[in-house]
């Protein structure tokens, strides 16, 4: 069972580096590894795609920080038509502008190597948003992250669905003056 867990995730992270490496591939190997499996690579993609999940509670407060005048971006650790796939689920487009998103598979790097700051932190720079990466305050849900994130330079912040909710995000935002605290 713990093999086939570690080919599992060898297979996803594949994928979610190796611009190449394509769908149809990763949903063929993992059909290698589960022979029971009838669907096709195609009806799995599909199926998956049905399952994604996007929290719009936590989209609302990246609209209410982009509303204020905060500038926002994602690191994401996925594949570029996944990461697509969810960016229209949950209305990406109105909080992240496309220049402030790092997705892992088009970066050839994901977290938390440091590469992958690097990368978001040469598009912040570039487009004069921040001239210290302390500037940068990095919300991840993975304690590795973090960590990684703030060894580069950023600050960090630990948030983790479906423990936290939208609402205490929203104070740990207001703690740092980013948005009108609760109950103001």
């Amino acid at each position: 069972e713990e093999v086939m867990a570690a080919d599992f995730k060898s297979l996803w992270n594949q994928w979610k580096v190796e611009p190449e490496y394509t769908e149809q591939r990763y949903w063929e190997g993992v059909k290698s590894y589960l022979s029971f499996v009838q669907e096709t690579p195609e009806e799995l993609a599909q199926l998956t795609r049905e399952r994604l999940e996007v929290f719009p509670d936590v989209v609302k407060v990246a609209s209410d920080l982009k509303a204020r005048g905060t500038s926002i971006g994602i690191i994401s650790n996925h594949a570029i038509s996944w990461y697509s796939d969810m960016a229209a689920l949950g209305g990406f487009q109105t909080c992240f502008p496309d220049k402030m998103v790092v997705i892992s598979q088009a970066a050839g790097c994901c977290k938390p190597n440091l590469s992958i700051y690097k990368y978001f932190w040469d598009l912040v720079h570039d487009a004069g948003l921040c001239k210290d990466a302390a500037e940068v305050l990095f919300i991840d849900d993975k304690p590795a992250n973090i960590k990684a994130a703030e060894s580069f330079g950023f600050q960090g912040l630990l948030f983790c669905r479906p423990n936290s909710s939208a609402l205490q995000l929203q104070e740990e935002l207001g703690k740092l003056g980013l948005l009108e605290p609760l109950g103001a």
